[in-house]
């Protein structure tokens, strides 16, 4: 099972692409047709080698095959964006009708889709945990059309060749809660297009006592109750240390909401990932034992009465140990995920508890800016980042963080490295990008911003604020590009009358 339906299917597709040599562009990009939003695609791609987008539609209906009229929409989608290239991903099988489809829409539409049912990505998939990652990129470049750019070496066949195309299978025959989440990013991440450099599924061994116990003190000579106790719980005590976990712990709140879950009999299959599981190394009958005196002890009951005399006297009740009564007591294992997440220069590390994903540590959580919860990862620094320090590359829409994020001082538009404006005030340094980078000073022939940038009073020539010329008319100060400026601006000043004077320094 999967941590989110549709979720990882998209990473899993994801996942593929950037193995075969494509990259990832985006994750749910919106369609807009008109302003109307008609869609998403799922996945967005790039070919680096010709530059040819491709857009992904994932489906994970579990419950049946996707039909015609979600293939239109998919086509509709591509259209609007005016792609030529596009997967249409099945976790289930897809219609003959739709793969009939395929070639009449590149034909009559010149747009190259690919079909990949279940059984085609396990083969994909084969071929990836095979290191024969040449078979993923040369499957889906004839698939586009497109030119293949790497070849098998004979160093990859003799890598396949040692790689299995899985590893070691773990029995559980023990109670074993089941692993619905996997070693992927959290879902709480925009962008979630990478796996885990390492990944460790613990099976570690509880063991798990359900218990009860009646107590209850009464007058002794009247047999009237005084206080009555019906005490039904579970114990937890880690199977390997042999510590009890307190019942405020994040383990003892798991197994007593899903330890009736945990099943028998199960086989776990390594794949990217290594299991380890421990054997319990505590004597059961001394630890339930020991759990009998505690639980005997916490219920002892003290109450006051008054005698027949009018005396005020006390009862003591202790419960015995056979009192407290052990209908079931089990191994359960729980399955936890340690998960390592190395990205550029940066690594994280998550722990979670496999079945509902409580986390157990998560250095992805946090904003590394500010400590707010974690929104994307910066796909230059790949720093952690929340939505308020979150920007989009214009052109490509790559997440960045605030600091490598190139943000046009005009227009407030962000760019990634790749996609940086060539130009920049000249003063100030700020970007100014291809729309914004409008205003040139007719001195130096740069770009300047309009923080930076004056209008001459004498001409139209903008000018920037290192060459613009000062000079003050009656105490007014006046901004030139030129000295033939202030001389032409200085004679019609001279020569003008009085009046004449004080409408012109009160102009521009």
């Amino acid at each position: 099972m999967s941590s989110k339906q549709g979720d990882s299917f998209e990473v899993r597709i994801a996942h593929l692409l950037n193995i075969g040599g494509f990259q990832i562009k985006e994750l749910q990009h919106r369609v807009i047709e008109s302003g109307q939003n008609i869609g998403d695609l799922d996945i967005v791609a790039e070919d680096p080698k010709t530059h040819a987008v491709i857009g992904v539609s994932c489906k994970e209906w579990l419950s049946g095959p996707p039909g015609s009229e979600q293939f239109s929409h998919f086509i509709e989608m591509l259209e609007c964006e005016n792609l030529e290239y596009g997967i249409f991903a099945s976790a289930t099988s897809i219609p003959e009708t739709i793969f009939a489809r395929v070639s009449s829409v590149k034909d009559k539409k010149g747009i190259n889709i690919i079909p990949l049912d279940y059984d085609k990505i396990i083969q994909l998939e084969g071929w990836a945990h095979a290191k024969q990652e040449w078979q993923i990129e040369a499957d889906l470049r004839n698939g586009f059309g497109l030119e293949t750019s790497k070849s098998a070496t004979l160093g990859d066949m003799k890598e396949a060749q040692r790689t299995n195309f899985r590893g070691r299978i773990i029995e559980c025959d023990e109670l074993l809660i089941p692993v619905n989440y996997n070693n992927e990013p959290p879902d709480y991440l925009i962008n979630r297009n990478f796996t885990a450099s390492q990944s460790v599924l613990t099976l570690k061994p509880f063991l798990v006592t359900e218990y009860s116990l009646h107590v209850e003190a009464r007058e002794p000579r009247t047999h009237v109750l005084l206080e009555e106790r019906n005490v039904s719980d579970i114990a937890v005590v880690d199977a390997f240390s042999g510590e009890q976990a307190s019942e405020s712990s994040l383990i003892f709140d798991h197994l007593e909401k899903y330890h009736n879950l945990a099943e028998s009999q199960q086989k776990i299959q390594e794949t990217n990932f290594t299991i380890e599981k421990g054997e319990p190394r505590i004597n059961t009958s001394e630890i339930i034992k020991i759990m009998r005196d505690k639980i005997v002890a916490s219920n002892e009951i003290r109450k006051r009465y008054t005698d027949a005399n009018q005396q005020s006297r006390q009862i003591i009740v202790r419960p015995q140990p056979s009192d407290v009564r052990i209908p079931r007591t089990d191994i359960v294992y729980v399955p936890i995920w340690s998960v390592t997440f190395k990205l550029g220069n940066k690594s994280y590390n998550r722990a979670y508890l496999a079945y509902d994903g409580t986390t157990i540590t998560d250095e992805m959580k946090d904003c590394s800016l500010c400590k707010n919860h974690t929104t994307a990862i910066c796909t230059e620094c790949y720093s952690t980042i929340c939505e308020k320090h979150m920007e989009e590359c214009s052109n490509c829409a790559a997440i960045l963080c605030e600091k490598n994020a190139n943000i046009c001082i005009e227009c407030n538009n962000a760019f990634c490295s790749k996609h940086k404006p060539e130009y920049s005030c000249i003063v100030c340094t700020s970007v100014l990008c291809e729309k914004c980078d409008k205003t040139i000073c007719s001195t130096c022939k740069h770009s300047v911003c309009s923080n930076h940038s004056k209008s001459c009073v004498e001409c139209p020539n903008i000018v920037c604020e290192t060459h613009v010329i000062s000079k003050s008319f009656a105490l007014v100060p006046k901004k030139f590009c030129s000295n033939e400026c202030v001389k032409q601006y200085e004679e019609d000043y001279k020569s003008a009358g009085k009046f004449g004077k004080f409408k012109k320094i009160l102009g521009r």
